[in-house]
């Protein structure tokens, strides 16, 4: 099973979903506006409840329709020769089921209180019980669908099954597909968390400037209460305000996102993955790399994911449906240890990242400027307070890459280095004066963190280049090891045991 073969299933049972749709809705909306004096008899004896059991009937096929007309199958990006691992087989048709049932209940409805306010144009009476039947109706018809659409999947596996012991395939390096399964399974749990939940340095590093903003506030607050309040003091007190009424709009946000399984951020980003493949891990790269991309698309088919990414940048724009493909940097490094760490990276703050080409004397000063410059010309647009990620060194295109590693560093860590780490603090103090404040409306905190990553680079040239993220630090890192286990340990860098408590 490949995409082509997934996309050829979407296709078949979209349009089957629409006929089926367009039929029963001129049914039902031929048979709502007859005359009164045309419906005697209308309604077979067989049907239960008489008036409301045609109702419910009728909307149970219109909301079977709908929903195979709505519902998106997601692309898995399989290697065939992963295809009889329990995980790489299954279609998960019913994956991205969620945001298909809410559609066709909200067309469901908007149909039935039409045709309710439009019946007395033809001499009846309006009866609103009859949505009540009609929404009863479009829970049935999805029910069904969804009981179909699952038979339709194991039918599916079933013969992919058949297929791979017929060809021998199954007794093919079993451990491959624990492999598969343990790595794409972990990584799509994590990534459908990173949508709703921050990562507890991120979220502490929001508490944190909440109450410095608070402290400011008050301190200034005095000032004026002692009489030494100027025209320039008062502005800053509305300014703090302001910033600070805009964290408690990020808590609230936070807080509903957890209740509801939403995500915190409407833009739920493009994928960009950092792997760090050990020298000596058995995992072949081509099954890391499917792993990664079924892991994305399964993130997107069952979390609120919205569709984001196109598959050409200039002329046609065409969105891909599935938020593929991530954008992947690989490094090796020693031992035999698997590190995959993702951004979630929205373009709100990624459309004010910027690379600066340093005269190469420039030294702290100017690499200082350079991040207070891009920080400035950014100003309320990324949705501060951001966090900030810096890459020195290198090429253009390594500075930038060096820049979005720096992102996944835990908010507050300081560079090794205690010269850089002195510059990440230089920095972080620079792009705070400027005073752009959470959500662009002025205040004490711009940036929650400033880190940098650095690398060699020519004799005649510094490059520096820097990566925004929004409040909505949306970052996961889990490493793999124990290969000779049957399951592999998976360890979530983030969380308890890896960072700085639990997510």
């Amino acid at each position: 099973m490949n995409m082509d073969r997934t996309s050829s299933i979407q296709i078949v049972i979209r349009v089957c979903g629409i006929v089926f749709s367009i039929l029963f809705g001129l049914f039902i909306g031929i048979y709502s506006l007859l005359p009164p004096a045309e419906m005697v008899g209308k309604i077979p004896s067989w049907i239960p409840f008489g008036d409301k059991g045609a109702h419910t009937i009728a909307y149970a096929a219109l909301g079977f329709g709908l929903f195979f007309a709505c519902v998106r199958i997601p692309r898995l990006a399989m290697d065939d020769r992963l295809v009889c691992s329990d995980r790489a087989e299954r279609l998960r048709l019913t994956s991205n089921s969620g945001p298909a049932v809410l559609l066709v209940i909200v067309i469901g409805v908007v149909v039935g209180f039409g045709l309710e306010l439009l019946q007395p144009l033809t001499g009846r009476s309006r009866d609103f019980l009859d949505l009540c039947a009609d929404l009863l109706g479009l829970l049935v018809g999805i029910a069904v669908a969804l009981l179909l659409l699952h038979f339709i999947s194991e039918s599916l596996t079933s013969r992919l099954r058949k297929r791979c012991e017929a060809s021998g395939s199954a007794t093919v390096a079993p451990l491959r597909s624990i492999w598969f399964s343990t790595i794409a399974d972990a990584l799509a749990d994590v990534l459908c968390t990173a949508a709703v939940e921050l990562t507890p340095d991120a979220f502490f590093a929001l508490r944190e400037a909440k109450a410095r903003e608070a402290g400011e506030l008050e301190r200034l607050s005095v000032s004026g209460a002692q009489g030494t309040c100027d025209a320039d003091v008062s502005d800053a007190v509305r300014r703090r305000q302001a910033s600070l009424r805009v964290f408690e709009m990020i808590e609230e946000n936070l807080r509903l996102a957890h209740s509801t399984g939403l995500p915190m951020c409407q833009d739920t980003g493009m994928f960009v993955v950092f792997v760090d493949i050990g020298k000596d891990c058995p995992v072949a790269i081509s099954d890391i790399e499917a792993a990664i991309r079924t892991a994305c698309a399964d993130a997107v088919g069952r979390g609120w994911f919205r569709r984001s990414v196109v598959d050409e940048p200039v002329f046609g724009r065409i969105n891909t449906g599935n938020n593929l493909p991530p954008v992947v940097a690989w490094t090796p490094v020693d031992g035999d240890i698997l590190r995959i760490s993702v951004l979630l990276k929205g373009f709100g703050s990624e459309n004010c990242c910027s690379v600066r080409m340093l005269n190469p004397t420039g030294g702290e000063t100017a690499a200082v400027d350079a991040v207070v410059d891009i920080m400035r010309a950014a100003g309320g647009k990324p949705c501060p307070p951001v966090f900030l990620g810096v890459g020195i060194g290198g090429t253009m295109e390594h500075a930038a890459m060096l820049s979005k590693r720096a992102l996944l560093r835990e908010a507050g860590a300081s560079n090794p280095d205690p010269r850089y780490a002195q510059l990440e603090e230089n920095m972080l103090e620079a792009v705070n004066s400027l005073g752009i404040g959470a959500g662009g409306l002025g205040g004490c905190v711009t940036a929650l963190s400033v880190a940098v990553e650095f690398g060699p680079t020519h004799i005649a040239g510094m490059p520096l280049a820097v990566s925004i993220n929004c409040w909505a630090d949306r970052k996961v890192s889990l490493e793999f090891s124990g290969w000779e286990e049957n399951v592999p340990t998976v360890r979530d860098l983030y969380a308890s045991d890896g960072g700085k408590g639990g997510r």
